[in-house]
């Protein structure tokens, strides 16, 4: 009797344990973004881009966890612009997503949803065409906030998810004529990270 109470408080302190773990990991993955028109004679289409950055997990009791990342990314949209070219809008930014996540722990497997506030912090922007390219950062508001809903699976030290994000805003305020074609940014992020122990 005394061996069993021993052993069954041994493995609930491993069972905390393991739900209050600190971890780290890299990540790497694709996201899928466009900007919405907010003109009629203009139109975007989304564009592979690739984002990559470090991670940090801590599990918590009743299923939840927590994951804040730091990411660079590198988006891309086109852009349809009348009687023209097809110009590809590229963005470079820096964007700190802090995932909560819900989901049972089934022994090596862990499926999950999540919510994901983020911070994004755009570096630089140009649009390109066949034979010119235009620096448009200026035009840009230089930090953004959004949301993400997504879903993941967790296997061993593996972890591969995907969400939906919606970016809050985009041009300043200006007499700039960007800020009459280019509206919000949404798109799909699909991440597979690595945690090291």
């Amino acid at each position: 009797m005394a061996v069993a109470v021993v052993f069954t408080a041994t493995a609930g302190d491993k069972s905390s344990a393991k739900k209050t773990a600190f971890n780290i990991g890299v990540e790497a993955g694709m996201n899928l973004d466009s900007f919405k028109s907010l003109s009629k004679d203009f139109s975007f289409k989304s564009v592979p881009g690739w984002h990559a950055g470090i991670n940090f997990s801590l599990k918590l009791p009743m299923y939840f966890a927590i994951q804040p990342s730091v990411q660079y990314e590198w988006g891309r949209s086109q852009l349809k612009v009348p009687e023209s070219d097809l110009c590809t809008v590229n963005t470079h930014s820096i964007v700190v997503p802090v995932a909560i996540q819900w989901g049972p722990d089934l022994g090596v497997i862990r499926p999950y949803i999540q919510v994901v506030p983020m911070a994004h912090f755009n570096l630089a922007a140009n649009i390109k065409a066949a034979s010119a390219q235009e620096d448009i950062i200026d035009a840009f508001q230089r930090t953004q906030f959004g949301i993400g809903l997504g879903a993941g699976i967790e296997l061993w030290r593996l972890q591969l998810s995907a969400r939906y994000n919606w970016l809050l805003g985009g041009m300043k305020d200006s007499t700039f004529e960007l800020n009459k074609i280019f509206g919000s940014k949404s798109g799909v992020t699909i991440t597979l990270s690595y945690f090291f122990w």
